[in-house]
């Protein structure tokens, strides 16, 4: 599974947010730029980036859900 996958899996276990969902793609496709991000897991990087998407779109809000419990 790539990164897109799971930032795709992670963003439809809530309420469809299309800004979300951009974002967190256009921040994985940043992550493969750093040489240090490139030997993480996918899993490890879509986390990150949903939570910092979640986080820079609605800094107010915990930006974890119930959902990923």
């Amino acid at each position: 599974m790539t990164s897109w996958v799971l930032i795709n899996v992670l963003v439809l276990m809530q309420i469809p947010n299309l800004k979300l969902e951009f974002l967190g793609y256009y921040l994985a496709e940043l992550s493969l730029l750093e040489n240090d991000c490139v030997k993480l897991l996918p899993s490890l990087v879509a986390a990150s980036v949903v939570f910092l998407s979640r986080f820079t779109i609605q800094p107010k809000l915990h930006p974890w859900v119930r959902a990923y419990f």
